[in-house]
């Protein structure tokens, strides 16, 4: 079971931030299901439109989410932060002044003290990269307890990016979500979701802020892969060892009059490990060319990578 606390507000008593339940809905649209339309995520949306946020209801809410015993139980908030002398918030509706929402100190401890298997938090706010620069996580990270990731749209001292469309953070996470941050085999983790950002947000000199302690990676969506698995288990076959380069000659090519059909379905697989970054054609800049001119090809570095994975049954 994995379920998700997606929360947006927009509407605030000393003014709108614009976006922000947009940013909740496209998100859960995009979490609760994958790429082949399997079920992924569900979903508990809470929103300004239709609910009154207070600190009360959210509370509530954040700590049922994490109650459960489930495989992963992830909390997003897309709103108003703020800081005082005592930390980051996050806003909610019936924010007043010495008591503006719920701290992100809170959040941590009720994450913290889960039994779900992973737990993540995202925060697109103002402020909130104090979620990592609290005393409970600051320069130890075993005190953040196993299986809890989060990523922040902004460091401490940062605001976030907003427009009436929505942010620029979330829409960034979304693309990531649907294929941007996956690895070979479709598979989005939580570090590959915050390199995409750290590298899109960079060009905004925007830093998001990434603190995790886990022992294996979850994916949080799973997309269509950039190379099939039966394809890819096919890699140890095709090279003996890591280092082996691949003689080529154009009986591999289809539209060579004596091509061989058997050797017309290798080339297939090694074009997709070419297009998928794990082999190149040693000499030419295209297969076609190496093939015509019965060079070799051999594993990238990135080939090499999944070369050893396949070799120790780990895919």
């Amino acid at each position: 079971m994995r379920g998700a606390l997606i929360v947006g507000v927009n509407e605030y008593s000393f003014g709108e931030l614009p976006g922000c339940v947009k940013d909740a809905q496209d998100l859960a649209k995009v979490l609760h299901r994958d790429d082949f339309n399997k079920r992924n995520f569900d979903i508990d949306l809470m929103i300004s439109d239709q609910e009154l946020i207070t600190q009360k209801s959210l509370r509530k809410r954040i700590e049922t989410l994490f109650s459960t015993n489930s495989e992963v139980a992830l909390f997003y908030f897309s709103g108003h932060g703020t800081e005082n002398n005592l930390g980051g918030y996050i806003v909610t509706q019936d924010a007043e002044k010495y008591n503006e929402g719920i701290s992100v100190y809170e959040i941590l401890q009720i994450a913290n003290e889960s039994n779900a298997r992973d737990k993540i938090i995202i925060l697109d706010c103002c402020n909130s990269g104090h979620m990592g620069n609290l005393p409970l996580v600051k320069n130890d990270m075993a005190l953040l307890s196993k299986g809890v990731s989060i990523i922040t749209a902004t460091n401490a001292k940062q605001n976030s990016y907003n427009t009436s469309s929505g942010s620029l953070f979330t829409s960034l996470l979304i693309q990531s979500l649907q294929g941007g941050a996956a690895d070979i085999l479709g598979k989005v983790s939580i570090p590959g979701v915050f390199s995409y950002l750290d590298q899109a947000l960079g060009f905004f000199h925007i830093r998001p802020l990434f603190k995790s302690h886990v022992e294996s990676l979850v994916s949080l969506r799973d997309c269509k892969p950039a190379l099939e698995l039966d394809i890819l288990q096919k890699i140890t076959e095709y090279f003996h060892t890591d280092d082996f380069l691949f003689p080529l000659d154009p009986e591999f090519e289809p539209t060579f009059d004596n091509h061989v059909i058997e050797k017309v379905k290798v080339l297939e697989h090694l074009q997709k490990f070419r297009d998928a970054r794990l082999l190149l054609p040693i000499g030419e800049n295209h297969m076609y060319d190496a093939v015509m001119q019965s060079k070799k090809c051999g594993l990238t570095a990135h080939g090499k990578y999944y070369w050893l994975l396949v070799k120790n049954g780990l895919i």
